[in-house]
């Protein structure tokens, strides 16, 4: 079975358990990746909320990155 990758997701769509210092984000959906997010040990005081809208931002990042290189001139061999 191929995974898909994370995406921004809502708690109803996650659960979120801590261990140490991460934060880890299994999505409801088992074809989507679990994702380990470390945070240090304040993980352990913060909300599920707290945790999802700080994974939400790195998913929001990430995809902005992959846009930004998928347009981005091509190089054409000499």
């Amino acid at each position: 079975m191929r995974r898909k990758r994370p995406h921004v997701a809502s708690l109803d769509e996650v659960r979120i358990t801590r261990h140490g210092d991460e934060a880890i984000i299994e999505y409801a959906d088992e074809k989507v990746w679990t994702a380990h997010l470390k945070l240090g040990p304040a993980v352990q005081r913060m909300t599920d909320e707290e945790i999802l809208d700080r994974w939400n931002e790195c998913v929001l990042a990430q995809e902005q990155v992959a846009a930004e290189y998928a347009r981005r001139p091509r190089c054409s061999a000499r």
